[in-house]
Parts: C-alpha cells; sequence; structure tokens
C-alpha cells in the first residue's frame, strides 16, 4: 500500500468509527436501496456493507448473504 493509499485508509476507517454505524440494526431507508438494486439490475443477492479494519458487515442484505465476514474476502 502507497502512503497516500495508506493515509486514505486511515481516515476512512476513523470516518467509520465517528459513524458509529457498524452493528447497529436495521434501518428502513438502507433496506429499501439494497430492495432496489436487487430488483433493478435482477440479481438474486444485493446489500450495503461496511468494511473496516478486519471484516465487512451488511448493514443492509437482500438474499442469502450473510451478516459479517472477513475483510480478505470482500470486493473492495
Amino acid at each position: 500500500m502507497t502512503d497516500a493509499a495508506a493515509i486514505a485508509e486511515d481516515k476512512r476507517l476513523a470516518a467509520l468509527a465517528e459513524l458509529d454505524a457498524l452493528d447497529t440494526p436495521a434501518e428502513a431507508s438502507i433496506d429499501r436501496i439494497s430492495r432496489i438494486a436487487k430488483t433493478a439490475f435482477g440479481v438474486p443477492l444485493a446489500g450495503v456493507t461496511l468494511i473496516d479494519a478486519h471484516r465487512q458487515w451488511h448493514k443492509s442484505r437482500q438474499g442469502r448473504l450473510g451478516k459479517q465476514g472477513p475483510r480478505r474476502d470482500s470486493f473492495c
């Protein structure tokens, strides 16, 4: 990881921590976004995922997505 990428990652993780959104209850507005995405793209899975330093956590999920997984398995 370059110095610039490491700095950006540190800022992203700090912003995520400030939001305090991990491990929070479902929210209708975010669930609506994932439902719309699933329908619009005609796919079996859709979700809104937050990624911290070690894991990916699905804030919203449509289809057979687990609640969380290791960060190394994320698409990002």
